[in-house]
């Protein structure tokens, strides 16, 4: 140590919000971030088992007749279930059949992570108070997301049974 002394961090004399305004603006900034964080492990396993679900679609359809119409459309079933919610857990926009509950540009539907990535991203860059409609936009994308982890959640054991059920047609699907 060559030297040291006291430090006093203070707040930027331009930013004009009160010890409960900004609390509040911590409060929510946190909790978008508490909620992305949640949403980023959620949807951790679904991406390392995306390779494994096209793999095992590729050898199924090239099974052909060989794979039970009940095998196909219970696998049809759940593809489509894991893409949604899938998609659902991951920035852009979403993927067709997905129920988001957002509009992004030129009637684009956003994915409601990218929505609650958008939110927090507005409320982070500024030192105001968050509007109502920007209140509002994060309870909302934060519910949509929450929803999306439970379905996500709900994912797991469907797994298991895919993994059963392909497997007695002569489909793995891999870890």
């Amino acid at each position: 140590v060559v030297a040291s002394k006291p430090l006093t961090i203070v707040m930027d004399p331009k930013v004009a919000l009160t010890a409960a305004e900004r609390a509040a603006w911590q409060a929510l900034a946190q909790g978008l971030h508490d909620t992305h964080a949640k949403a980023a492990a959620a949807v951790a396993p679904l991406n390392a088992l995306q390779g494994a679900v096209r793999a095992a679609g590729a050898k199924a359809d090239s099974l052909g007749a060989a794979v039970p119409d009940s095998v196909k459309s219970q696998w049809a079933a759940f593809r489509r279930d894991f893409d949604a919610v899938r998609g659902r857990l991951t920035a852009g926009p979403a993927l067709p059949g997905a129920a988001t509950g957002g509009q992004g540009g030129a009637g684009t539907e956003l994915s409601p992570l990218t929505r609650l990535t958008t939110i927090k991203g507005l409320v982070v860059a500024s030192w105001e108070v968050p509007s109502a409609w920007t209140v509002q936009q994060a309870a909302s994308a934060t519910a949509d997301v929450e929803r999306a982890i439970a379905d996500a959640a709900a994912l797991a054991p469907r797994v298991e049974a895919m993994r059963a059920l392909l497997a007695g047609a002569g489909v793995t699907l891999g870890r």
